[in-house]
């Protein structure tokens, strides 16, 4: 006599296991906007105010750069914007307040530089103010806290010296702020997020660092929060430097970069609930990116140009966090 078995399971069950399968839907889409009008380039300037994104300097195959360029998301174009009257440079920082926008040091090709400029997005003009007091420096980073802009890190003396310092400008005068506790670093990769700063990695003598630290203007304290590397995310790739950072739909986002001798595409959203990396899709680009532009605009984030080993990039792209990704939207 043969018997038969007969296994039931529940409807729920049945449904999981018919969802599974060896290919995963990837969560985040990248949509191709408008192109960059200038030289591609990397290493720039990038800073935003409302609806208006400037992205500037920077470097391309040829020469340092020093033109300026808007991005209008009610006319859905890049138009020129007054060209930058110092010195061509590429490796500077810049961020900008409500009101105006400030580039500082960098590199030239021969030297590092120290002076420090404002730009006037209603005028449209630059004014050259005091110099950065730290001392002339290039991969340096900057935030803003109101009114208030900070610069620091970054290396000097040829890239031999790595630097923790931040100096605060404040009306019309630097002072020095707060140094970061963790290690010396340059190229960190550094965001605002709900009136709060966050200093993301970097890079030492030794290669790219994974710390995470949350700068609180309260205190002008920075706190430690979590090493990237000390979670089981099942990649080595989160520890990076000269990265894209932004927010989009509330979240952190950290994309591209470079490990060294490891370009990266991919990218991670930041769980400040659980202190974890989520891994999200990839820069949909074919190309790995370093060196690029990024900025948030109405809770979005995008990226623009950058460099993909000697390939230097003019593509222009928003994130979307939660939706699938569609390759049409990269054609």
């Amino acid at each position: 006599m043969k018997f038969k078995i007969l296994l039931f399971l529940p409807l729920s069950l049945i449904i999981l296991l018919s969802s599974c399968s060896d290919d995963t839907t990837e969560i985040g889409n990248w949509v191709t906007l408008p192109y960059f009008e200038g030289k591609p380039r990397a290493h720039g300037a990038c800073f935003e105010f409302d609806t208006i994104a400037f992205f500037g300097l920077g470097k391309d195959d040829d020469e340092y750069i020093s033109d300026f360029w808007k991005y209008s998301f009610a006319q859905e174009k890049w138009v020129p914007a007054a060209t930058f009257p110092g010195i061509p440079r590429a490796h500077c920082a810049s961020v900008a307040t409500s009101k105006k926008g400030y580039v500082g040091m960098g590199y030239e090709g021969n030297k590092d530089l120290s002076d420090f400029w404002e730009y006037d997005p209603i005028a449209d003009t630059w004014t050259q103010l005091d110099s950065f007091p730290g001392g002339a420096r290039r991969y340096a980073s900057a935030f803003a806290i109101g009114d208030d802009v900070y610069f620091g890190l970054g290396t000097m003396d040829d890239d031999d010296i790595y630097m923790n310092d931040f100096w605060k400008y404040s009306n019309g005068k630097w002072s020095r702020a707060t140094a970061l506790a963790g290690e010396k670093r340059s190229h960190a990769n550094l965001v605002n997020y709900k009136n709060m700063v966050y200093v993301i990695g970097g890079r030492r003598s030794g290669g790219p660092l994974s710390d995470m630290w949350e700068f609180v203007p309260e205190t002008e304290k920075w706190k430690s929060l979590t090493k990237t590397n000390d979670q089981d995310l099942g990649s080595s790739d989160v520890p990076r430097y000269d990265a894209c950072t932004f927010v989009s739909e509330g979240n952190i986002y950290l994309a591209g970069g470079t490990q060294g001798s490891t370009p990266l595409s991919t990218v991670y959203e930041w769980n400040n609930i659980d202190s974890m990396w989520i891994k999200k899709t990839s820069v949909e680009t074919g190309f790995t990116r370093q060196g690029a532009g990024s900025f948030t605009i109405n809770n979005i984030g995008y990226i623009v140009g950058g460099r993909s080993g000697v390939k230097y990039l003019d593509d222009f792209y928003r994130f979307e966090p939660y939706v699938e990704r569609n390759p049409d939207d990269n054609n």
